[in-house]
């Protein structure tokens, strides 16, 4: 083979390559999802690189909300569904580290979600080895996000929705310890 052809090769080579990681790059980034670029990206990356939750496990079934208040200053919060602004910060920024805590909540709830099904209840305290684990989790997310401290009062609400079924459960008279 002579040089011309092999540098010919090689630009070509190099030049697909390029293209190829720019089609991947528009795909991937979350800033770009509006242009007109992003739908020839769609094109070229989704039979190749797309990867539905059924690859590695089941699709989930079930929407999980985790909705929380705490008592500071002498007044309670709102309640805020932490599961669902986790999940967002995450998806806005792949590199924000959010990743864990998306997958602690999504782990926790998968892991309690035969429990969340039951009928819908309040509760003055956890009730099993499953709701202690998750409520010792977040107990620990409340103290690190809001720097809530010992013996602070908080409420707990989560709302699981199936089909058309939705269940909830609500923790009363927790506290940060």
């Amino acid at each position: 083979m002579n040089n011309t052809l092999k540098n010919g090769l090689s630009i070509v080579f190099i030049i697909g390559l390029f293209i190829h990681f720019s089609i991947v790059f528009l795909f991937t980034a979350p800033l770009l999802n509006h242009t007109s670029l992003k739908g020839y990206s769609q094109t070229y990356c989704y039979p190749y690189f797309y990867q539905s939750w059924s690859l590695f496990t089941p699709i989930p079934t079930c929407k999980h909300q985790v909705f929380v208040r705490y008592f500071k200053n002498n007044q309670w919060s709102d309640f805020e569904d932490i599961f669902t602004h986790e999940q967002a910060l995450h998806q806005g920024n792949r590199f924000s580290g959010k990743e864990n805590m998306v997958l602690l909540f999504s782990n926790s709830l998968s892991y309690l979600q035969p429990f969340l099904l039951t009928k819908s209840a309040i509760h003055q305290q956890s009730t099993t080895k499953e709701t202690d684990i998750v409520l010792f989790e977040l107990n620990q997310y409340l103290k690190l996000r809001y720097a809530l401290h010992d013996e602070t009062n908080y409420q707990v609400l989560f709302v699981t929705t199936q089909n058309a079924s939705t269940k909830a459960h609500y923790f009363d008279h927790l506290t940060i310890n």
